[in-house]
């Protein structure tokens, strides 16, 4: 795969997120009907309906009553995926939009005294008995916003980025409730939960770390000291990583691209100073590689949807990939081959080159089309933000 052709699939999906302005339909948009019927289910009905309706290869949405929207998460993706390019090209459309998109994000932050940071658009429940309230600031949003803000500071120096960037950090480690164990610490997903997400946490460490870093913020440094010294006991000792622990210490075994969120969250962390942990991190970060490349795909580079549970096929997992492989091309064993295999499972199946947009998931007879921008086309941008910057891997 030629990269002009990468940067040009890149440009058509662009041009079709901004024409849409960036609304559409998302797996996670249940609560986004004005059916009061369905508002008015009880918890457990809502939650078993979101399952349905993220999962189902039919798109039930307008016979839900569903509206499509703006997302938080898009946005500040497709944020950082524009300034990505910018880098790269230089062109001044991808900052423009950058920044315009920043300024979305910044009319709809939740202000907490001191800080901000972000929550979904909608609610969401995550579980039969919980559900995200449209002002639970998320983790990973606010972590992915620390990173973006830091990005435009280092673009354009200007200050009213740093300071935004304050009152984010000042939100994670303020106001983000923390599950303190004997060998480290963990956030909660959303501000006011009490379980253990590991990616979100460690993303938030990773962003942390960077922002301590420039602003020399010692409270900073020890919140991320603390939450990598938890990543690196959570290992497993085949090398992958659970995705949650419950308050009462029960595990959720899933294993997809969150492993990818917690191997490069740990490997952007400043160890400079401090070789002891830097020992670790490559320690488990080759057993992570190992669990992540041996098992969560099958031999034409398949991703697998959630291991050992191969189908269906999910475009966040080939996306994920395709960042992973293109950022650690040299830690990765056969990268350009992986790559290439994976960049080809993109563009020839999960592509709409007509109507620009990437696909959700197949399975071996059945390919699910659901426009999901977020889910599906924004995220695969990002990975291919990345991938053009590494263009001599292909």
């Amino acid at each position: 795969m030629e990269i002009f052709q990468t940067q040009q699939i890149f440009d058509d999906c662009f041009k079709q997120l901004k024409k849409q302005d960036y609304i559409g339909f998302d797996p996670a948009d249940l609560m986004n009907t004005s059916s009061k019927l369905i508002k008015g289910l009880p918890s457990p009905l809502i939650r078993l309906l979101t399952i349905f309706n993220f999962l189902s290869p039919i798109n039930f949405r307008k016979l839900l009553k569903i509206q499509p929207s703006q997302n938080t998460t898009a946005m500040v993706v497709m944020a950082r995926a524009l300034l990505n390019k910018y880098n790269e090209t230089k062109t001044a459309e991808y900052i423009t939009e950058a920044q315009k998109l920043e300024k979305w994000m910044s009319q709809r932050s939740v202000s907490f005294k001191d800080s901000i940071g972000w929550a979904r658009v909608i609610p969401y429940q995550s579980r039969k008995d919980f559900q995200h309230a449209s002002q639970s600031t998320l983790t990973f949003i606010n972590a992915f916003s620390l990173e973006l803000y830091l990005d435009l500071y280092k673009i354009e120096g200007n200050e009213y980025y740093l300071n935004i960037a304050k009152k984010i950090s000042n939100h994670i480690i303020n106001y983000t409730n923390r599950i303190n164990r004997e060998f480290g610490s963990c956030l909660s997903y959303i501000n006011n939960a009490n379980e253990e997400v590991l990616n979100a946490s460690i993303m938030a460490g990773a962003a942390l770390n960077r922002y301590a870093h420039i602003q020399n913020d010692k409270v900073a440094l020890e919140l991320s000291m603390s939450l990598l010294d938890y990543i690196l006991h959570r290992q497993n000792p085949n090398g992958s990583w659970e995705y949650s622990y419950k308050a009462n210490g029960k595990p959720k075994r899933q294993y997809d691209f969150h492993q990818c969120y917690v191997l490069d969250s740990m490997m952007k962390y400043d160890l400079s100073n401090d070789n002891e942990r830097h020992k670790k991190v490559e320690n488990s970060f080759s057993k992570g590689l190992d669990f992540y490349f041996d098992s969560q795909f099958d031999k034409k580079m398949r991703p697998y949807w959630r291991y050992p549970i191969k189908y269906p096929i999910d475009i966040h997992n080939v996306s994920h990939a395709i960042f992973f492989i293109s950022k650690y091309y040299k830690e990765v064993p056969e990268s350009s081959s992986k790559l290439n295999k994976l960049l080809s499972l993109l563009y020839n199946e999960f592509y709409d080159s007509g109507k620009h947009f990437f696909y959700y998931q197949r399975y071996p007879f059945l390919t699910v089309r659901h426009n999901f921008f977020r889910w599906n086309t924004v995220w695969t941008l990002y990975a291919l933000s990345n991938l053009n910057s590494n263009s001599k891997v292909i």
